[in-house]
C-alpha cells in the first residue's frame, strides 16, 4: 500500500510542483498552523505518518482523507478530450515569471481561426496573463499546467461547440493528429482550431463544425501540404472569453 508521504510525493511531481508550492497549496486549506516546505518534505520521507494537515492536503490533491489513508490516489486517467466545457469561468490574473511548476496557464494573445493568426511565443514576451485552475481541475482532466496554452477564438466555425471570443485550453503534448480530435494547427494561411479527420492517401481535412459549409468551409491538404503543419495542440476545454 502507498504510504501518504508517496502518495504526495507523486501529485506534487505529476502537477510539476516543488515542495514550497505543494505546501502553498495545502496551506490555503490549513487554518490551524503552517504548512511550509519542511513539513512536505518531512512528510514524504516519513512516508506513512498522518499529518495533522491531512484534511487539508487531501483537499488540494483534490481527493479525501478515506483516499489517502488507504493508499489509493493515483494520478488519473486521461479523460475524452472533447469533453465540454462545465460552464466554469477561470480568474485570469497578472502573469508571474514563468517557472516549469507554474500552476497557471499562458494565455497568448493570438487567436485562432474557427479564420487567421499566428501562435505568439512565451520568449516573445506576448504572453501577459495566466489562467488560474484549482489543482483539483487539472486532475479532472488528466493534464500538467506547463503542459498547457490557451488561446482565444476567433469566428463561428466550430460553433455550436466553440464561439467567438472563447478561450480554449490545448495540451502541447499531443501533437499527434487524430481523427475526430479538435487540434490547434498552424498552417499557411494563419493558426486554426479545427476538427481533424485524416484519409488514407495521407491528406488531412480540417473541418468545421458549423453546419454552414457555405461560409465556413473545409480545409483540405494533400499529403505533402499536411506533413508541413505545425500541430500546437489538441482540444482540453473551452469558456468564455
Amino acid at each position: 500500500m502507498k504510504s501518504i508521504g508517496d502518495q504526495a510525493k507523486a501529485f506534487r511531481q505529476w502537477m510539476g510542483w516543488n515542495y514550497t508550492e505543494l505546501a502553498r497549496e495545502v496551506q490555503k486549506h490549513f487554518k490551524e498552523g503552517v504548512v511550509n516546505r519542511q513539513k512536505i518534505t518531512q512528510l514524504e520521507e516519513a512516508g506513512s505518518r498522518r499529518p495533522q494537515y491531512l484534511a487539508a492536503l487531501a483537499k488540494a490533491m483534490g481527493t479525501t482523507v478515506e483516499v489517502l489513508e488507504a493508499g489509493l490516489w493515483s494520478p488519473p486517467d486521461e479523460p475524452s478530450q472533447d469533453e465540454q466545457s462545465d460552464g466554469e469561468i477561470a480568474a485570469v490574473a497578472p502573469a508571474a515569471s514563468p517557472s516549469p511548476a507554474s500552476d497557471g496557464i499562458d494565455l497568448y494573445y493570438a487567436k485562432g481561426s474557427c479564420g487567421g493568426g499566428s501562435i505568439a511565443t512565451h520568449e516573445s514576451g506576448l504572453v501577459k496573463q495566466k489562467l488560474i485552475k484549482e489543482p483539483s481541475w487539472f486532475q479532472r482532466y488528466g493534464v500538467r499546467p506547463q503542459h498547457l496554452m490557451a488561446i482565444y477564438a476567433d469566428g463561428d466555425s466550430m460553433a455550436d461547440y466553440i464561439v467567438d471570443g472563447d478561450i480554449v485550453i490545448f495540451d502541447t503534448s499531443k501533437t499527434s493528429l487524430v481523427t475526430g480530435k479538435i487540434f490547434a494547427i498552424d498552417t499557411p494561411d494563419g493558426l486554426r482550431i479545427k476538427r481533424v479527420h485524416k484519409k488514407a492517401d495521407g491528406s488531412v481535412i480540417l473541418a468545421s463544425d458549423n453546419s454552414n459549409k457555405t461560409h465556413f468551409p473545409d480545409e483540405e491538404y494533400r499529403q505533402e501540404e499536411a506533413n508541413r503543419l505545425v500541430v500546437k495542440g489538441v482540444f482540453v476545454y473551452r469558456q468564455g472569453g
